[in-house]
């Protein structure tokens, strides 16, 4: 996962080991209630807190992109890197969307920015925490905007260009392997027609060839999935 990086870190409401190192501590306010139907804390004000020490580590303009993954995400860095190499970036910088057809279409469990795309998020950070409407969403399924809605809508809202996804696993015939950037429970257009109603759904991972497919919230089916995806 992000270990594979050229450079990474781990952060956490607790410090816990790691090999090498610690995760990076920072306070996690319980402030603004559980999500009504996952019941886990809104974590936007979480990542308040993450990105002002990113911005004071400094860091990250060492690199020309910047990634975030969640744990039960399965990343492969290395299938990241090919389709980056490809990937033009505009002056104003660029975020990769992850979720095609759907409004909110930069879902957290995977987020790749470029460097200026990044830069610009962290130096207007004060200024959408007062403009934006996160505490009382517009168009959204619930009052607070998640970290990922507000991290998008605060780089549409400074200029930072958008680049479309394609995923859309209708569009891939059964018998072929499916490639791309990733694959979420969070996104209609990552499952079948067939699939879309069903409550519980993981990504194929015998059949993904994705850079990264989530969640696997238990070692054992992170594992199961990793070692599935790897060796096709």
């Amino acid at each position: 996962s992000i270990f594979a990086c050229n450079h990474w870190e781990v952060f956490s409401d607790v410090e816990v080991p790691l090999s090498p190192g610690m995760t990076v501590k920072v306070a996690y306010p319980h402030t603004d209630g559980h999500r009504p139907n996952t019941k886990s804390w809104v974590n936007t004000r979480l990542f308040f807190n993450v990105w002002t020490k990113i911005k004071t580590q400094m860091t990250w303009p060492s690199f020309s992109w910047v990634v975030k993954a969640d744990p039960p995400t399965v990343f492969i860095p290395s299938r990241l890197q090919t389709i980056l190499a490809k990937q033009m970036v505009t002056p104003h910088g660029v975020y990769l969307e992850n979720c095609e057809l759907s409004r909110m279409s930069f879902h957290g469990s995977l987020e790749v920015m470029s460097k200026d795309a990044f830069g610009t998020f962290l130096d207007k950070l004060e200024d959408c925490n007062q403009t934006l409407p996160w505490r009382h969403a517009d168009h959204a399924h619930f009052r607070y905007y998640g970290e990922d809605k507000f991290l998008q809508w605060c780089m549409d809202k400074h200029g930072v260009d958008r680049v479309p996804s394609r995923q859309m696993v209708d569009h891939v015939p059964k018998d072929e392997k499916i490639y791309g950037l990733h694959l979420t429970v969070s996104c209609p257009g990552h499952r079948s027609k067939f699939e879309r109603p069903m409550k519980k759904w993981h990504p194929n991972c015998s059949r993904s060839l994705t850079v990264s497919m989530h969640a696997f919230r238990t070692v054992k089916e992170y594992e199961e999935c990793l070692k599935n995806t790897t060796q096709l």
